[in-house]
């Protein structure tokens, strides 16, 4: 089950210009109903938090850069505008502000400076302290998405993932881009789902991109099945998963040193039994992997 969100809200906005000259493209208004019915405008930002709320979520990272105050400070109650637009006869406004004030209240929200507009992976590397290891949804602050129910995000929520439909490695990361517009990352070891078929794709895409530098390659489903098997095993077998959390609370620790750590904890606590078993299934991945290879 997922709790958390990283929400990328340092873009510049540039393909909107004129218009976000002046104000973030999140703080752009948009039609929507109102908790009574009504036809309002209220800033996009707003209408993804409250949808990513009413599907149960309730930790936001938003990660922010400059020119983006306005929508930290739309994001602090301010009860003396409810009072005004009471006492201007402003009901339904009035009561439609104080519910997000409420959502608010019940929400846990960090608020991350992104010196330099760098994109969706370095966002959400900035975001890992407060994610830590946990699976987490990556949604655009920009960009509301309309599905009944909000069918999109619970699909999210519920499971490990919707469907991939393709998937970028960024440094130690790797994107992913789903039909559902939004991403699942997993911080633990830097891969997005537990997955089979997650895994598959990316091994089919490591074996495609060595022949692109000299390997001439023959390989079909059943080797990439077999191949992401195996690797499935090594990391079940000398994961170091027990030590997780304990890593994740290391502080002045970079996150890429914990991953380093976790590595070197799980050889260190593996058994002269585990160790075999790892050898023996490395050396098949191995003669998997050369088998594959026309010389």
């Amino acid at each position: 089950m997922i709790h958390k969100v990283i929400i990328p809200a340092a873009g510049l906005g540039t393909r909107l210009f004129p218009a976000t000259k002046e104000q973030p493209k999140e703080m752009l208004p948009i039609f929507s109903r109102s908790s009574h019915g009504d036809m309002m405008v209220k800033p996009v930002v707003q209408l993804v938090f409250e949808q990513l709320h009413e599907a149960g979520l309730r930790e936001f990272c938003y990660v922010v850069g400059r020119g983006k105050r306005g929508i930290e400070d739309h994001f602090t109650p301010d009860p003396d505008c409810i009072r005004t637009l009471e006492g201007m006869g402003k009901n339904g406004p009035a009561s439609d502000l104080e519910g997000f004030y409420e959502k608010l209240e019940s929400s846990t929200i960090m608020w991350v400076n992104q010196p330099t507009p760098k994109g969706f992976s370095n966002a959400v590397l900035m975001a890992q302290p407060f994610i830590q290891n946990e699976s987490c949804i990556v949604h655009a602050g920009d960009s509301a998405i309309i599905s009944k129910n909000m069918d999109y995000i619970k699909k999210l929520v519920e499971g490990d993932m919707v469907e991939v439909s393709r998937e970028v490695r960024v440094d130690h990361l790797i994107e992913s881009y789903y039909q559902a517009t939004a991403e699942v990352f997993h911080f633990a070891l830097g891969k997005t789902t537990n997955s089979k078929e997650a895994l598959e794709e990316t091994i089919e895409t490591a074996l495609k991109a060595l022949g692109q530098i000299g390997f001439k390659l023959k390989f079909d489903k059943k080797v990439i099945s077999e191949l992401a098997d195996l690797k499935m095993q090594l990391e079940e077998c000398c994961g170091g998963k027990e030590y997780e959390d304990a890593i994740s609370k290391l502080e002045d620790v970079d996150f890429f040193t914990k991953q380093e750590i976790l590595e070197f904890a799980g050889i260190m606590s593996m058994s002269t039994e585990k160790i075999a078993a790892r050898d023996k299934i490395q050396k098949k991945f191995s003669n998997l992997l050369r088998s594959s290879n026309e010389k």
